[in-house]
């Protein structure tokens, strides 16, 4: 006799707390967010294929899943007198919280023509298989963001992790400019690193939910920062002892439940 298992799903589930995140800029499939100038531009011009039929945009798009902005955004970059940079910021209302790394933090790497922006997420996620997802900038959207700032990428697994800030560099090339971002502008584009699709769900939580999906990461996160491949393993422990304590009967029941 033969028995088909089923697949179960790749589902990432997106947690946040706040309800203007959660209304304006839920996480979302790239097709929902091609640019406005590339639906405007024809399939052909002057007898010649356009970007429209550009296959590697077309799947950069179809492929991704993008965070778009829940907020406005208006930064000016403005120069010091010892050749630095700096940067004033506008938020509306209810704009994140905008945090940045000391120099010391990736001193090899840049000096003081540059400028880390780094904007705290609301979100929080969880996905149900452990596979990766490249982290970048959705460059084909808007060339003004492009010649400002510069989206660092990464590769991220939200099985054994759950928060994820998005982090830019400036440099001093953009001094004396503007840079504006506008509600549901996509801040960062993901590309799953598997040929199966990826299911979406978005959840409105409660402040205390959404401590408990972010209690791992919160549980490591002051033990020594400087040290993050360190801290990665010790959350994969953490997790793989938390599975082991799940499997154990005394461990079954939420006794604190009255």
């Amino acid at each position: 006799m033969l028995f088909k298992f089923k697949n179960p799903k790749i589902v990432l589930d997106c947690f946040t707390s706040d309800p203007m995140a959660y209304e304006l800029g839920k996480i979302s499939y790239g097709k929902n967010f091609y640019p406005e100038w590339f639906k405007k531009t024809p399939l052909t011009m002057n007898n010649h294929s356009t970007i429209r039929s550009c296959l590697g945009l077309t799947d950069f798009y179809k492929t991704g899943i993008v965070i778009p902005s829940w907020f406005s955004l208006k930064i000016d970059i403005l120069p010091n007198e010892d050749g630095s940079i700096y940067y004033d910021y506008f938020f509306n209302s209810h704009g994140p919280e905008l945090i940045n790394h000391n120099k010391s933090q990736y001193s090899n790497f840049s000096d003081n023509t540059k400028e880390n922006l780094k904007i705290s997420t609301p979100w929080a996620f969880r996905c149900n298989k452990d596979i990766k997802f490249v982290w970048s900038q959705p460059t084909w959207h808007d060339h003004n963001i492009l010649s400002n700032m510069h989206l660092l990428p990464a590769v991220l697994d939200f099985y054994n992790q759950n928060t994820a800030n998005i982090s830019w560099m400036i440099t001093s090339k953009t001094v004396n400019s503007t840079i504006e971002i506008n509600p549901l502008d996509p801040l960062v584009i993901l590309h799953p690193m598997t040929e199966k699709k990826v299911f979406l769900k978005n959840h409105l939580v409660s402040e205390k939910e959404y401590l408990k999906i972010t209690s791992l990461d919160l549980s490591v996160m002051t033990d020594n920062p400087n040290h993050a491949r360190g801290l990665y393993q010790k959350k994969i422990k953490i997790k793989q002892k938390q599975k082991e304590l799940e499997k154990c009967p005394v461990h079954s029941t939420d006794h604190t439940k009255k």
